[in-house]
């Protein structure tokens, strides 16, 4: 039965048709760690806002999600109940440079029944809130291709050279010994 549906979800996902310009994409907005106290630990909220911005399947909303639990935890702030937080409510501005969020908008007959069978599973394990949709978010969210990323570089150039934007990266650079993912993706 699994590989049936293994099978049938590489069948379900569809590549976005859609053509995308410089125009389509929205501006890159922060506000930091949304309706939460900042601290001392803006900046890894700053590197998780860019990450909802580029949006992708699955794996990378897992590893904004991971990375942000990671920096915060590292300084001293709250990264486990932030990362419940996101895990849970952050989906929804999921890939917000791109106008429908980068959606995929042919879901196959294959694709819903996918969706429905992860969501069957959720509710007979008692809808645990840390269970992670996979196959959901993978049929539901596009990858982002190179050519989007080079739109998104455009996009962001007068960002990366706005002081804020200097300031975040330098804090995070200073706090966590690393260089934020976007600095080499967008810069």
């Amino acid at each position: 039965m699994f590989l049936k549906l293994l099978l049938s979800l590489s069948f379900a996902i569809s590549v976005h048709a859609t053509e995308w310009n410089l125009n389509d994409i929205q501006q890159f907005e922060t506000d930091m760690c949304t309706s939460s106290p900042e601290g001392h630990w803006g900046y890894c909220c700053y590197e998780h806002d860019i990450y909802h911005w580029i949006g992708g399947q699955f794996a990378k909303r897992l590893e904004a999600d991971q990375k942000l639990r990671e920096c915060m935890n590292k300084v001293g702030g709250p990264g486990h109940v932030y990362y419940e937080w996101v895990r849970v409510g952050g989906i929804e501005g999921w890939g917000f440079a791109w106008p429908d969020n980068n959606r995929n908008q042919n879901i196959t007959e294959e694709g819903f029944a996918a969706i429905d069978a992860e969501k069957d599973l959720w509710e007979s394990i008692g809808r645990p809130p840390s269970f992670n949709f996979v196959v959901t978010e993978n049929i539901i969210y596009n990858s982002v291709s190179e050519e989007m990323i080079d739109l998104l570089k455009q996009k962001f150039e007068p960002i990366k050279n706005s002081q804020f934007h200097k300031e975040q990266v330098r804090k995070y650079e200073e706090a966590t010994g690393e260089t934020p993912f976007f600095v080499d993706l967008l810069h």
